[in-house]
């Protein structure tokens, strides 16, 4: 990307477009990615909504993530 346009207008211009030249199977990587992502944060933030209300192990069983997981998420909250 040339320097004159480092701007995050085009910054993400030049996402969008690596993005559409993927291959089929880059292209499947990244929609895999995406999803693990997106899987993950729904779960921690469950997990965060949840802390107020339920025990740890309840929380573990509904959002699938470990006791020291949630235990860190107790500290940040």
């Amino acid at each position: 990307m040339p320097d004159a346009l480092c701007e995050q207008v085009f910054e993400r211009f030049f996402e969008v477009a690596k993005i559409a030249n993927f291959t089929r199977e880059e292209l499947q990587s990244y929609e895999d990615s995406l999803k693990y992502y997106r899987d993950l944060k729904n779960s921690f933030d469950t997990a965060r909504n949840l802390l107020d209300v339920l025990d740890d192990d309840t929380i573990a069983r509904k959002t699938g993530l470990d006791s020291e997981t949630i235990a860190a998420l107790r500290k940040e909250g």
